[in-house]
């Protein structure tokens, strides 16, 4: 179905979620929910879905249905998400990011989202990222963190141990599970770096506690390095 409309306003908007829930499995939602854990009405759609509507209305006139912030279900929080990384502007996309980050509530509202960073632009990313990890909302934060798993390989790896050292003392559940991702996929790339850093008493004992069991549950882990990182358990 085409959503490449011009104008959005109450009518598309009722053709969009008369589409939603035609393409629904409402007998998953309550088992999906335990894991998306949300407290917007959840329709339970395929993502797959979502990402082939958001490029339809991406076609059009997206900053109109954007500006609408329609939110009576998960979905549509999830498609605005989607959504948005169809924009071709990045200042764009940073402006109307704040806005949307504070809809959230889930982190599958968050993890759905994928930027263009590019050597042009990267800079700007990471400066955008570094405010986003000191928001007060945790879901900026947890934000700003997954912008950084594209920094990973480059000079900026330092940069990124130093936010991560910075909420060493977060107690938000979805800002410690995204740092204890993010250290287990930068030892992954970068092995000695992230060791020194596991070693350096920089992470609270719970996130790099689940560092360690992220990285010992991959297989692009060595037998000796999972043994190695079982010894630095707190």
């Amino acid at each position: 179905m085409d959503f490449a409309f011009e104008n959005w306003g109450q009518a598309e908007l009722d053709v969009l979620e008369k589409y939603l829930k035609s393409i629904a499995h409402p007998e998953n939602a309550e088992w999906e929910n335990r894991i998306v854990r949300t407290s917007y009405p959840l329709l339970s759609t395929y993502t797959k879905v979502l990402r082939a509507v958001a490029k339809s209305i991406a076609r059009g006139n997206a900053l109109a249905f954007l500006n609408l912030h329609p939110s009576n279900f998960h979905e549509e929080i999830v498609l605005q998400g989607l959504v948005l990384c169809e924009l071709k502007d990045a200042r764009e996309q940073m402006r109307l990011l704040p806005t949307y980050l504070k809809l959230c509530d889930s982190w599958a509202q968050t993890d759905s989202l994928k930027f263009r960073i590019t050597n042009k632009n990267a800079d700007e990313w990471f400066n955008y990222a570094t405010n986003l990890t000191r928001s007060q909302n945790t879901f900026e934060r947890r934000c700003g963190l997954l912008i950084y798993f594209k920094f990973l390989t480059t000079d900026r790896l330092e940069n990124v141990f130093d936010a991560v050292k910075a909420l060493k003392n977060d107690e938000e559940y979805y800002v410690n599970m995204a740092i204890a991702w993010l250290v287990c996929e930068a030892f992954i790339k970068r092995r000695d770096e992230t060791l020194a850093l596991l070693r350096s008493d920089a992470l609270s004992p719970w996130t790099q506690n689940k560092a360690i069991s992220k990285c010992r549950d991959s297989f692009r882990v060595s037998h000796e390095d999972k043994a190695l990182l079982l010894s630095l358990k707190k």
